[in-house]
């Protein structure tokens, strides 16, 4: 049965912008706690310290996914085909299969990660970030479990939880991490351990993080499944759920395992190309720790603007393959891309047009200046990193799971690969870094395209994913600059960079609207579905 794009405007639109909205502010909500929690950790540790500090979150970020990547996904892709087919104690089961496996699962992940906190320091070139390892690592047993529930609300598009206990975790890292920075200054500790105990707030956040997901899961799901029980005889075996769990879970968790590896391998890489160019450690560590601290986190913003509409968008996909439903699969598919592309272009336009002034409003003038080349080499990345995303959801959503690490395995020898090569060039430097991830993400793109069009038959729409927002972003960049200019000399530079950052925003958004890029028309193609679910 179709559904009219009139059918449930309010319901349906309410409960999809609801859940995309509240995670989509939750997600800016950590990422500005998170800045305001670098600049004046920034400011404590300097960039040699930032440098101990971001080698360790690197290293941690693999163990992080290796417990965490593929099991939300799989659990609300199964979740997601169990509701839409009306299978409410195999859902139950599934939670039950899945808490009991990834709390064995966290634990061991964890105590992996501290037994091999010194032997990846020395691997990466980085000794003095073996402490900081330490501190992080109790983080991941948490981190574990709390993706189960994670798995189990986004499933049912219940996403509001997973925002709060995101906030929640953001403002326990904020506090926590810069009350133990400034304590350990305080007492004189060396730049390891302040590092050290300054991410030490990140475990706790998990924790409290956790708890809030724990009190979610317990007052809403639980309850659901008592009052559905008993509607189904018949539940799939413990062994068939951890079979379609890791059938799913594992492919997942292996490509998102291959990026993050890579960027373990690109961190050790990093120092030792720019060791072979004459860079002592300490220089090497300060360039690394400018450009993880200002470049990419400027890169992961959008990875966290966009990473709201995807996890929304799965169970709508997931709901819609289960059902036979193409139609809605492919009108919900090309929307999300579009709504991708409408985030992401902008973005990666002013960044790379405007780096500097706007690094500047965050971060010293002089670690600004440094940082802005890489930014901007880094700026098309964002967008073929939102595409991607999108097209590799469909791709999941479709039962098609081990698609994307073809994409991603590939992507990911590209990285190492050019950035091998242009990091030891002399006239690259530390620039070969974000040249590597823009090649990493485009071949990786352009294969998870052709991959899509192999599997379903769907063809990505190029002039409105492609053309159209680049075009509106260089108009909304023209008055940005026009502004800029204009305000120069009569306003401080960074209320000039305010203002016309504000009014290229402002552009974007009319001639994206008047252009037909951005419609709530489009939207509703998504919303429809939700109540229908």
């Amino acid at each position: 049965m179709k559904v009219t794009l009139a059918e449930d405007k309010k319901g349906g639109a309410a409960a999809f912008f609801g859940g995309a909205a509240s995670l989509t502010v939750a997600a800016i909500v950590v990422k500005v706690l998170g800045l305001i929690y670098k600049i004046p950790l920034a400011r404590v540790l300097g960039d040699e310290g930032m440098g101990y500090f971001n080698s360790a979150y690197t290293v941690y970020s693999f163990f992080y996914l290796l417990a965490t990547a593929g099991v939300p996904k799989a659990i609300s892709i199964m979740t997601a085909e169990c509701s839409a087919r009306g299978l409410s104690e195999t859902e139950e089961k599934i939670r039950r299969v899945a808490m009991r496996t990834f709390l064995i699962g966290g634990i061991l992940i964890t105590a992996a990660f501290l037994l091999l906190t010194k032997p990846l320091a020395v691997l990466i070139g980085n000794r003095n970030a073996a402490p900081t390892m330490i501190a992080i690592a109790p983080s991941i047993f948490f981190i574990a479990l709390g993706g189960v529930i994670r798995g189990i609300l986004a499933g049912h598009s219940r996403l509001f939880p997973i925002a709060l206990s995101e906030t929640v975790s953001g403002v326990g890292k904020l506090a926590f991490g810069l009350l133990f920075a400034m304590l350990a200054k305080m007492r004189g500790m060396p730049l390891p351990l302040i590092s050290a105990f300054s991410i030490f707030g990140i475990t706790l956040g998990s924790v409290f993080g956790f708890l809030v997901l724990a009190c979610s899961t317990k007052s809403k799901i639980s309850k659901k499944s008592c009052e559905k029980e008993g509607q189904n005889s018949k539940t799939e075996s413990t062994g068939k759920i951890l079979s379609r769990l890791f059938h799913v879970a594992l492919p997942v968790t292996i490509s998102a395992a291959v990026m993050s590896l890579c960027s373990l391998v690109d961190l050790g890489m990093i120092m030792k190309r720019l060791y072979a160019i004459g860079y002592d450690e300490a220089q090497a560590t300060a360039l690394y720790g400018n450009y993880t601290t200002l470049a990419l986190p400027m890169f992961n913003l959008v990875a966290t603007v966009i990473a709201p509409v995807s996890v929304a968008v799965l169970p709508l996909l997931t709901a819609r393959f289960a059902v036979g439903e193409k139609e809605e699969f492919f009108g919900i598919s090309r929307s999300a891309l579009e709504i991708a592309a409408f985030l992401a272009t902008p973005a990666a336009v002013m960044l790379a047009l405007f780096g500097e002034p706007i690094l500047a409003l965050l971060f010293p003038a002089e670690s600004a200046h440094v940082a802005a080349p890489l930014l901007a080499a880094l700026a098309p990345a964002m967008v073929f990193m939102a595409l991607l995303t999108m097209v590799n959801t469909t791709l999941e959503a479709a039962g098609f799971v081990r698609a994307p690490l073809l994409s991603m395995g590939i992507g990911a020898a590209v990285k190492i690969v050019v950035g091998y090569f242009l990091i030891g060039n002399e006239r690259f430097g530390i620039l070969g870094a974000p040249i590597g991830t823009v090649a990493s993400y485009g071949v990786g793109l352009v294969f998870s395209l052709c991959l899509l069009y192999r599997k379903t038959g769907a063809v990505a729409p190029l002039f409105s994913v492609f053309f159209r927002p680049l075009l509106f972003s260089l108009l909304a960049a023209s008055g940005t600059l026009l502004l800029s200019h204009a305000l120069e000399g009569i306003v401080s530079s960074a209320l000039s960079s305010i203002f016309a950052l504000l009014l290229g925003a402002s552009v974007y958004l009319v001639v994206s609207y008047f252009g037909g890029s951005f419609r709530v028309e489009k939207l509703k193609i998504l919303s429809k579905y939700t109540k229908k679910r």
